[in-house]
């Protein structure tokens, strides 16, 4: 019959093999090679920068039907002088002309073969109110104002000839398709001194068979110089001449009497003097 194990030695022993085994592995830990680190997750990707946002405002034009207004089959189109505007100053010309320093772009032409043309924002604000208060309240959903301005139904050569004629003053339209485009598209983005010039410039092409479609334009934007292109001046009432009176002769002045320069003799006194 064997003894029973007192429980104090069993946990003991129990102790005593926990700790070998500890020791036992951290022993094997320090003298094992050190092992190759484990490779790293993949970095997550950094997120692609979203391109510059664009504060893009689009100015809806209208389509213009009537581009052939002045169109003449038999006779070859001319090129057409549009003056009268204020020219700026050629320093200011020159860094539009260079693109230098310009702060917003108008971007013109058919669907998918837009030009852009750079413009300085405060010549644009100086030349039409309109434009000036597109360019300085904030573009819609943006916290900033626009900076590249989409006009619609408008080509290119009639925005460049547009701007030709903000910064120079004048600009010269190579056909009248292009003249009647340029109406429409000042009347409204209220550009009045390219307006004018251009009406102008149509009054002086009209002919009986584009006369009426002409002033159905001049209605349609209030162009005075198409209603009436070549106005008669009012006659003047002749003034009634006033008869010039006569002038009343001066009389004569009366001769003064000469004086006897001889004094008259005295009386003599005759006779006695009691």
């Amino acid at each position: 019959m064997t003894a029973a194990v007192p429980p104090k030695v069993v946990a003991g022993a129990a102790a005593l093999a926990l700790s070998s085994l500890l020791l036992l592995y951290r022993r094997r830990r320090r003298s094992s090679p050190t092992r190759a680190a484990s490779p790293a997750a993949p970095a997550a990707p950094a997120p692609a920068k979203a391109p510059p946002r664009r504060e893009t405002l689009t100015v809806e034009l209208q389509d213009v039907c009537d581009v052939d207004l002045l169109t003449d089959a038999e006779a070859a189109p001319e090129p057409v002088e549009l003056r009268g505007g204020a020219a700026l100053p050629e320093a200011l010309v020159r860094l539009w002309r260079d693109e230098r320093m310009c702060d917003v772009h108008l971007h013109a032409g058919r669907p998918g073969a837009e030009t852009s043309h750079a413009a300085h924002r405060v010549v644009l604000a100086a030349q039409s109110g309109f434009l000036g208060r597109l360019l300085s309240e904030n573009a819609p959903g943006t916290k900033a104002p626009p900076t590249h301005l989409r006009l619609t139904h408008l080509s290119s050569e009639a925005c460049a000839a547009l701007l030709t004629f903000a910064y120079r003053g004048s600009c010269v339209v190579g056909t009248p398709a292009l003249l009647v485009q340029l109406v429409h598209a000042a009347a409204e983005l209220r550009l009045d001194g390219l307006r004018d010039a251009a009406a102008a410039a149509i009054a002086s092409l009209l002919s009986p068979a584009s006369c009426l479609r002409a002033w159905s334009l001049a209605q349609a934007h209030g162009l005075h110089a198409l209603e009436s292109p070549n106005p008669k001046p009012n006659p003047k009432p002749t003034p009634t001449p006033t008869p010039t009176p006569k002038p009343k002769p001066k009389p004569k002045p009366k001769p003064k009497p000469n004086p006897d320069p001889s004094p008259k003799p005295k009386p003599r006194r005759t006779g006695c003097t009691r």
